[in-house]
């Protein structure tokens, strides 16, 4: 004899243990058999990285969310530059309710970069469910700045009425330069820095 059960239209409460009873007709014996059903909901979505800019200058901070489609179980996280395992110091803590987002922070060094001067971040979300295991991976490649070229640095996205907007302007090559003590020629040769509002003076 074969008993046969059919559960249509899963959902995270089918999840439980399912019990099987055979009863002998003679003796009215019970035999049970019990297992537990265990509910995978894959990830329905590749891992996306969000940055507010493309390119960055050397000695900049970086900072990278990645989000994750919602999965059971849940999916880790990990992040990768150019193909190598980023330290856990890069890793920001963030809220533990959030669990299907990772943030990234590190400050761009020319270790970080390939010989075409740019540098790849990969992330990667993994499930670890036994029988249905997923590796998604979602990459984006940023570039450097020309270190020649001025660079504005503390620039928010948006300010309110009467806020206070401090920025900064410098051009790294010369500078880094100058605290080397290599060239400080051109650093003199610099006569001013001039900022313009609109294409107006300020």
């Amino acid at each position: 004899m074969i008993g046969e059960v059919i559960i249509v239209n899963v959902t995270l409460e089918t999840e439980g243990r399912i019990r099987c009873e055979v009863i002998v007709d003679d003796t009215f014996q019970v035999v049970r058999h019990e297992i537990d059903l265990i509910t995978i909901v894959p990830s329905s979505s590749v891992p996306q990285i969000i940055s507010k800019r493309k390119s960055f200058g050397i000695g900049e901070h970086v900072q990278l969310i990645c989000i994750v489609g919602t999965s059971k179980p849940i999916a880790s996280i990990h992040w990768f530059i150019n193909d190598i395992s980023v330290p856990e110091s890069y890793y920001v803590k963030i809220n533990e309710t959030i669990s299907n987002e990772s943030h990234l922070e590190f400050i761009l060094q020319k270790v970080h970069l390939t010989s075409s001067g740019h540098f790849i971040v990969r992330c990667q979300s993994q499930t670890d469910a036994h029988f249905y295991p997923e590796v998604h991976n979602s990459m984006i490649q940023l570039g450097v700045w020309n270190q020649s070229i001025p660079v504005i640095i503390g620039l928010k996205e948006e300010y309110e009425l009467g806020d206070l907007i401090e920025i900064n302007c410098t051009i790294p090559e010369i500078v880094n330069r100058a605290v080397n003590h290599v060239e400080y020629s051109r650093l003199k040769s610099i006569q001013m820095i001039e900022w313009r509002l609109n294409h107006k003076p300020v």
